[in-house]
């Protein structure tokens, strides 16, 4: 029996809503601590990611780089005249035509506000036993049009292989300095013959009515002067392109579709570190003016080193912290360069809500230091 003293005690309406206010309370603050840490997570993340993807880039650019050109053509190429130098490549786009720059160790594109283009000159295959090059004269006259050299040796030479024929003095219609880069279809040991006939994709030799319509020249044995050819592994003259596209650093090799390297890359830019003897600190130009397009064999050979700078967007989008609704994560990208003009004119909008990451680098050209010239 329950005694008639006794009461039922428990909470009242306005306790339960005043714990249930004091509840609320607590978690919006709890949730207001959580954003602001997810916030500061997600910005510490993405310059993280920015760093990785910049890292990634620079690194990788600059690995290709450094094996650009090869020295010992260039010293080849001192014999060769300007004027009377060919070449030829076809790579089976239905533009056949003189291969530019085929001497030029790295090219640079200036895109402009855009960012800059980088192609790269590197040797598609590897050198013999001994690193060296094969050098060889002739041993009879070399008909305008012929595929076939009579020479004093093949070492050094191999099927595929590209030959830079020379020929050093005037020797009958055949003027000093003229010079013919061919590509080896057949090397004959025995019989010292060294063939290079049209035909093949990709290919550096011409049809014959392509030779004839274009003057090429007919090298000679002579004997006070004789005409002689060096090979060397052909390189990707047609391939290793690094641009930036949709905010993504590419590499192209060849004939292959272009293949994304790294995300959240916005820009970058290019200048050719130039040396004008075998030593000196370099000056830097921009691939403007008289070196925009395609490069001289003097332009060339003064081409040491390249520096680029890289500028990598963090992925995070930071809102406006201002009444007036506008970013200011990022006010300027002008000074983050020591050298390098970003143009943010065709970034997206909402460019200044992001973080970002310049790396910059300067690259010597490896093989092209060695050749000394």
């Amino acid at each position: 029996m329950t005694p008639k003293n006794h009461k039922m005690r428990g909470f009242t309406l306005i306790e339960l809503m005043v714990g249930v206010v004091i509840s609320i309370i607590a978690s919006i603050v709890i949730f207001q601590v959580f954003a602001v840490a997810e916030r500061q997570k997600r910005a510490v993340t993405g310059a993280s990611d920015a760093q990785v993807n910049g890292a990634l880039s620079i690194d990788t650019i600059e690995r290709e780089v450094r094996m650009a050109g090869f020295g010992l053509l260039n010293s080849v190429l001192n014999d060769c005249n300007p004027a009377s130098t060919y070449s030829y490549y076809d790579s089976g786009s239905g533009t056949p035509g003189p291969l530019a720059n085929f001497a030029t160790p790295v090219s640079i594109v200036d895109g402009g506000t855009a960012p800059d283009t980088i192609s790269i000159a590197i040797s598609g295959g590897d050198f013999d036993a001994n690193f060296r090059f094969g050098r060889t004269t002739l041993r009879s006259n070399m008909p305008q049009s012929s595929a076939e050299l009579n020479v004093d040796t093949t070492h050094g030479c191999a099927v595929g292989d590209l030959m830079m024929m020379v020929q050093p003095c005037t020797s009958g219609t055949t003027v000093a300095g003229s010079c013919t880069l061919m590509q080896i279809t057949q090397v004959q040991d025995s019989a010292l013959k060294i063939q290079h006939n049209p035909g093949g994709t990709p290919s550096y030799n011409p049809p014959n009515n392509y030779q004839n319509d274009n003057n090429w020249p007919a090298f000679k044995m002579d004997s006070s002067c004789k005409a002689y050819g060096v090979c060397m592994p052909a390189p990707t003259n047609s391939g290793t392109v690094f641009s930036v596209t949709s905010r993504q650093l590419q590499i192209q090799k060849g004939a292959s579709a272009a293949v994304p390297i790294a995300p959240e890359i916005m820009d970058m830019q290019a200048q050719y570190g130039l040396v004008a003897g075998a030593t000196g600190a370099p000056t830097w130009q921009e691939a403007s003016g008289a070196w925009a397009g395609a490069l001289t064999k003097a332009q060339s050979s003064q081409i040491k080193a390249i520096r680029v700078a890289i500028i990598a967007r963090s992925g995070e989008y930071e809102k406006p912290t201002n009444t007036a609704g506008t970013c200011e994560t990022t006010t300027a990208v002008a000074g983050l360069s020591t050298w390098a003009t970003f143009d943010t004119t065709a970034w997206p909008s909402a460019w200044q809500c992001y973080r970002y990451k310049v790396f910059e680098t300067v690259v010597p050209l490896r093989n092209v230091i060695w050749s000394a010239t």
